[in-house]
């Protein structure tokens, strides 16, 4: 299990969208008001989510997220995130999974280090705040048992063979040395716990830059890269130079042309190319970028699969808000 968890960089691969802020909570005028803070606000498949359970994450999303104290959007974010923690832990039942306190143990030290902190300094910080440790443990929990039944169902079929990997590491070889390109990027943040909705924009984004949509100005209202202040132009970069991720997609396009999204760090990239200078030789793929790249293709398939199975969970699901 703690190979699980510290394997594949998945955690934030498949941390589940928080920022569904298109939703909304029914009105008090549709619903009996909550006199108790133990009273639910809502009931997934039978299971509910207090409203003590709502403000306990809501608490926590505003100390991990550093968001402003906006009740409405935070409370309807939170609620969100929370029935999708009852699908994930009803869905790993029904599989047999359960977390061990030693797979709790192991996802709290990932987080606390994605975050520059010890597990201890992250607890330290949670109870100034008021969060519970029960109530912090509940979201850890939901995100090791979604972890490990999606690596079950999935891990095995997305695995990339021989000649898969071999195709994704010739794109990245067609990069010679001493090939260059002139990019414009837009830059998007991912904070821990909406890794999935940033994806989700992401896409949205990048799909509406396919059809035409005006670059600039979509840096202008979206990218907080550095270079933003410069409407997105990063210059000129040497291809040996790049994240070998960012490599295999822009040896696979034109000037003029755009990417889809590309995890870089700690967010997501959207790159158009304004000009390409070639180099001479081709470039070797050493053993460490084989593996990276062996990873990468791991991660975005398990993810895919996570986003396809929480859509279905909740299609099923018999949700009720109150």
């Amino acid at each position: 299990m703690r190979e699980l968890i510290r394997g594949l960089r998945l955690w934030r691969a498949l941390a589940l969208p928080v920022w569904l802020l298109a939703l909304a909570l029914p009105g008090a005028a549709q619903t009996q008001q909550v006199t108790t803070p133990f009273a639910p606000v809502a009931v997934v498949n039978g299971d509910p989510v207090t409203g003590f359970d709502l403000e306990q994450r809501v608490r926590l999303l505003r100390l991990l997220a550093d968001v402003p104290a906006d009740s409405g959007a935070l409370s309807q974010a939170a609620l969100e995130q929370l029935i999708e923690d009852r699908l994930k832990i009803q869905a790993g039942s029904r599989a047999g999974i359960a977390p061990t306190e030693e797979a709790l143990a192991a996802g709290i030290a990932q987080f606390a280090e994605s975050r520059g902190m010890t597990a201890e300094a992250l607890r330290s910080r949670l109870e100034r705040a008021g969060v519970t440790e029960l109530a912090f443990e509940d979201l850890i929990a939901a995100e090791v048992v979604w972890l490990e039944l999606v690596r079950g169902r999935y891990g095995p079929g997305a695995e990339p063979d021989a000649g898969e990997l071999d195709s994704q590491l010739g794109q990245i070889a067609q990069a010679a040395p001493g090939t260059a390109y002139r990019l414009q990027e837009i830059g998007l943040p991912a904070e821990p716990g909406a890794e999935a909705d940033a994806l989700a924009q992401a896409q949205a984004l990048a799909a509406q830059l396919a059809q035409g949509a005006d670059f600039t100005a979509a840096v202008r209202q979206y990218s907080q890269a550095p270079s933003a202040a410069r409407d997105g132009e990063v210059g000129w970069v040497d291809a040996d130079r790049l994240p070998p991720e960012l490599a295999v997609v822009l040896a696979t396009l034109e000037p003029g042309q755009v990417s889809g999204p590309i995890r870089v760090g700690p967010g997501y990239s959207i790159v158009r190319v304004l000009e390409v200078r070639q180099g001479a030789a081709p470039a070797a793929a050493a053993p460490e970028v084989r593996e990276q790249v062996r990873r990468q293709m791991m991660e975005q398939r398990m993810g895919q699969a996570a986003q396809t199975l929480m859509q279905e969970l909740r299609r099923d699901a018999l949700v009720e808000r109150r």
